[in-house]
């Protein structure tokens, strides 16, 4: 899965965030929200990613509830909002 996204071009990325932002617009509760009645409360996951010291872009790093391990550190651009 990692090998394909990586391989994409900026032109297929682009597409991939039209269909999810139309995915959302379209199924979400959250893009619904009624800003006037109140906040509207996100949660985010800030769980690691571990994975083998063999695995692609794997580096050591700190875990709470492991230790020092290899994960997986994703780019920021990597890490977009709908």
């Amino acid at each position: 899965m990692q090998e394909t996204l990586d391989a994409c071009h900026v032109a297929n990325v682009k597409q991939m965030e039209r269909a999810t932002k139309t995915i959302f617009r379209t199924h979400s509760l959250a893009s619904r929200h009624d800003y006037r009645q109140g906040w509207q409360i996100l949660d985010a996951d800030m769980t690691g990613l571990p994975c083998g010291s063999q695995a692609a872009k794997a580096g050591k790093g700190y875990f709470s509830q492991h230790g020092i391990r290899h994960g997986r550190q994703l780019p920021s651009r990597h890490r977009r909002t709908v």
